[in-house]
């Protein structure tokens, strides 16, 4: 299948020039915040990212910033105990000593973005812009998924607005 669009479309997504005419699926990265970002556009529209970015909690060492890789801390009266953030492993709790932090991301045909976290928290973005009809009267997209709680996990549930059953993020309607 072969990409088709007008570069006005194109520049305003946000996609590389070069993917006109390029057979999809199509991935390419890009520098984002001191690391980068893989993008895969598939034949549906439908944009699937990576980004791989320096953890800040630590500066990209590593190491737990609170017991500084010692896996313990120095309690008055108690001595020793075991560091409450990194359970005494002396790893960094963001990015699980590993020094980078990894999120994925899909952006859906509509403009919407769901982004994960390796810790399974989700965020949840969208366009929210309306078109116009006929009757010159303003239509609006109602977006029952914004600010719905995943926690991770791929939740179901029933729009407001039209009755719909559906999981979270791939759902989207007029505004009645």
């Amino acid at each position: 299948m072969f990409l088709a669009f007008s570069l006005l479309k194109i520049s305003a997504q946000g996609l590389p020039n070069n993917i006109v005419g390029q057979t999809l699926p199509y991935t390419w990265e890009l520098p984002f915040m001191n690391g980068k970002m893989v993008c895969t556009m598939v034949e549906d529209g439908t944009i699937y990212s990576q980004s791989i970015t320096p953890c800040v909690l630590c500066s990209a060492s590593g190491v737990c910033q609170v017991c500084h890789g010692t896996g313990g801390q120095y309690w008055y009266g108690m001595g020793v105990q075991p560091c409450g953030r990194c359970y005494g492993n002396g790893k960094c709790a963001s990015c699980f000593g590993r020094g980078f932090s990894i999120m994925n991301f899909m952006t859906s045909t509509f403009g919407g973005t769901i982004g994960y976290d390796e810790h399974g928290n989700s965020y949840v973005s969208s366009t929210g812009s309306g078109g116009s009809r006929g009757s010159g009267r303003k239509s609006s997209i109602y977006n029952c998924c914004a600010g719905v709680p995943t926690f991770g996990t791929s939740r179901m549930h029933t729009c407001k607005n039209c009755g719909d059953y559906h999981s979270v993020g791939s759902h989207k309607c007029v505004r009645k």
